[in-house]
């Protein structure tokens, strides 16, 4: 089941974004009039994809989409514009938006270019889910002096760090821009020899015109041209470790203090924040990164630091009138009468997808999937509330009771 957000001010659009997306079986659409409603929406329902107009009042797409890169980073985004809204359109693809489509073609594009966003998606979540059942994996890369491969080596070992770490999202993008920047003090500093008084890109800034003839210079010494950067990865349920070597000269520890006082440096004091340990070998040219995340999250490795994650229990489903057990590995769980929910449960009573349990900081929520049927939480019925352990969950003749 695929939730979708659909955000307009105009009622007769958003009928329009509805009967459209609901067309496709396993589609479901949650409306909002504007960003302000979007972001209320967005706690409750967690959607696979916001459909968003740009011209609202009290918050307009543009704004939405700024926010949700700070508070909802992997639900994607996708715009659909009126005439003369391309130029905010474009602003907004920057942000970090997964597309636009004109209004005047949304018959023709807005389901294919769903389509594709969830197929996107879910590959994405399958390839977390596969990391998760590694016990340790190691990565061995020689890369060229090309800025380039920096981004998908990154990306790799984030989607690691997410399916075998206890590491949340935030540190996850923290660890990334660590190896970024020592990834570019190798590229830069080590292999190319630009000076420490020479500005080079922090992160994916462009780089001046003035450092790029720097580089053609540089790289005209073939001494300089054929060294590499060689990277070595080891991610386990326990800690993180990235070694990266360039072939440079090296700098000594006094310069490595020097940078930190300096605008190249900028990097060297990120690697200190967001990792644990940076250390360097003795001749300056290459640095280890360590995080040692279940020492520092042992509640989140269930009494078992070398357990790999695929192993967590983080909940138990308990039926009240039979007493079977489910146990909850996943922190995102459809609930219903359709094999493919995650908890199926019998019954014509009980919806093919009835609700939804969200895991989110500790705590699991319960939230109902839209349709006319009835949820309820301890007697009382709901459409989104938080959990505590022992609470009974009633859907449809079933109840069952969280445990966690």
């Amino acid at each position: 089941m695929s939730i979708f957000l659909v955000v307009d001010d105009s009622a007769v659009d958003r009928m329009m974004f509805k009967g459209l997306i609901e067309r496709v079986a396993g589609y479901s659409v949650v409306e909002a009039e504007n960003g302000m409603d979007a972001l209320d929406k967005l706690a409750a329902w967690n959607p696979d994809v916001v459909v968003t107009d740009l011209q609202m009042p009290k918050m307009n797409g543009l704004d939405l989409v700024k926010q949700m890169r700070l508070d909802y980073p992997k639900i994607p985004v996708l715009l659909a514009t009126g005439h003369g809204s391309n130029d905010i359109a474009n602003q907004a693809l920057e942000l970090g938006a997964a597309g636009y489509i004109p209004k005047s073609k949304l018959s023709d594009l807005l389901i294919p270019t769903l389509r594709n966003i969830v197929a996107r998606k879910n590959c994405e979540a399958h390839f977390v889910k596969l990391m998760e059942c590694g016990r340790e994996l190691r990565y061995h890369f020689v890369l060229d002096n090309n800025r380039d491969l920096f981004a998908p080596l990154i990306d790799l070992c984030k989607s690691t760090l997410e399916g075998v770490s206890c590491l949340e999202y935030l540190d996850v993008i923290r660890v990334g821009i660590a190896i970024e920047q020592a990834l570019h003090n190798a590229l830069f500093r080590g292999n190319l020899e630009i000076p420490a008084e020479v500005a080079v890109p922090f992160g994916d800034e462009m780089a001046s015109d003035d450092l790029r003839r720097l580089i053609k210079e540089q790289l005209q010494s073939p001494q300089i041209a054929k060294r590499r950067i060689e990277v070595d990865v080891t991610i386990d349920p326990t800690e993180f470790v990235c070694v990266i070597r360039d072939g440079g000269p090296g700098f000594t520890p006094e310069l490595a203090k020097d940078l930190d006082d300096k605008q190249s440096g900028r990097g060297l004091q990120l690697m200190c924040v967001f990792v644990d340990e940076v250390s360097f070998n003795a001749k300056g040219n290459e640095v280890t990164l360590r995080h040692a995340y279940a020492a520092r999250h042992p509640e989140k490795m269930n009494g078992k630091p070398t357990a790999p994650r695929a192993e967590f229990v983080i909940g138990r489903l308990t039926s009240v009138a039979s007493g079977k057990q489910v146990e909850l590995r996943l922190k995102k769980l459809v609930v219903g009468s359709s094999r493919s929910c995650h908890v199926a449960l019998s019954g014509s009573d009980v919806a093919k997808h009835h609700c939804i349990l969200r895991f989110k900081k500790d705590r699991w929520y319960v939230t109902k999937m839209p349709g006319d049927h009835i949820l309820m939480v301890n007697e009382k019925i709901t459409d989104h509330v938080k959990l505590d352990s022992g609470d009974v969950i009633q859907v449809g003749g079933k109840r069952l009771k969280l445990e966690y």
